[in-house]
């Protein structure tokens, strides 16, 4: 459930995989740059059971080609009493939309935790695909993707695929 308190700010609590309760704040502010750029900064601060507190900074760029072909750049940082340090992760890609509501993307991806073993624990690239699947409100999400994970430095990087499917809801 979320409550918007102002403008750039809105607050969140729910449950997760389970039952993990978690609270959250959130403050979010988008400018405009130019017609085709825009840049996004989000700041969470949050409470989950398995964390307890902790923050994650989001820094996004985008640049829109034409009204339906953008590339993006995300990137975050979390840190909470789990971590060592940061947690990190970004990615850049190609989103093209079809219409409203379909939208297809492929990224490359990069993440790890600063102070740990191997400070980039996983790269990899992903495509995906988003689309309703009743109405304007229920989408479905699909995924492939392949990774190169690392766990240690004095290891080879492992291979892995990556398969998935997903429901959101927009309310």
């Amino acid at each position: 459930m979320g409550f918007n308190l102002r403008d750039y700010v809105d607050l969140r609590i729910g449950v997760r995989g389970g039952i993990k309760p978690y609270a959250q704040a959130r403050y979010l502010r988008s400018w405009a740059l130019s017609a085709s750029n825009r840049a996004e900064f989000r700041e969470t601060v949050f409470w989950r059971v398995s964390d307890g507190f902790g923050s994650t900074t989001a820094i996004n760029l985008e640049h829109a080609y034409s009204p339906s072909l953008a590339l993006k750049w995300q990137n975050a940082a979390t840190i909470t009493r789990e971590t060592d340090g940061f947690a990190w992760s970004s990615s850049i890609g190609m989103f093209k939309t079809f219409g409203d509501t379909k939208l297809l993307s492929l990224e490359a991806l990069a993440s790890g935790e600063t102070g740990a073993e191997t400070d980039v624990g996983e790269y990899g690239v992903r495509l995906k695909w988003l689309q309703p699947v009743y109405r304007d409100w229920l989408l479905a999400e699909f995924i492939v993707g392949h990774f190169w994970p690392r766990s240690h430095e004095d290891r080879e990087r492992d291979r892995s695929w990556a398969v998935g499917a997903g429901l959101e809801m927009r309310f």
